[in-house]
């Protein structure tokens, strides 16, 4: 059942005209296509270091500290990754916000009666990092 989906869209990007065609993924190598592939590749990365720093830093302070309810903060580390990241963003926009948390800690950041800037790729690196930190805090803790 799982593959059932991913069966169709095969067939889909196969099927084109009423015949069987390369089309679709000869458009995916087009001249244009490169620099957005680059730049997600960028971004792919940046998170990724992003993440391995913050999870391994955060399993390896876990691992060599005592803390009370040590069992439970380790369940509890695993809500960033069973959210979507979409919820990250949606809080992100909250603290971005006119008036918001953020905007009371750094005022120079934004222009009087705007939002934080967040709509850019310095946050897709913070929100992707924080959102796939537990796979490194998991991979390093016990």
């Amino acid at each position: 059942m799982l593959l059932a989906p991913l069966a169709y869209l095969a067939f889909q990007s196969l099927w084109r005209g009423g015949r069987l065609s390369l089309d679709a993924y000869a458009q995916a190598f087009e001249p244009r296509v490169w620099p957005l592939l680059l730049r997600t590749a960028l971004l792919a990365a940046a998170a990724t270091l992003f993440a391995l720093s913050l999870g391994g830093a955060a399993g390896a302070v876990f691992e060599r500290r005592k803390f009370p309810l040590k069992g439970f903060l380790r369940v509890a580390s695993l809500g960033p990754l069973v959210l979507p990241p979409f919820f990250h963003v949606a809080v992100w926009e909250h603290l971005a916000r006119p008036g918001g948390p953020l905007l009371a800690l750094f005022p120079v950041a934004a222009e009087a009666g705007k939002p934080f800037p967040i709509r850019n790729e310095l946050f897709v690196i913070v929100i992707l990092g924080v959102s796939f930190s537990p796979v490194f805090f998991f991979l390093v803790s016990e």
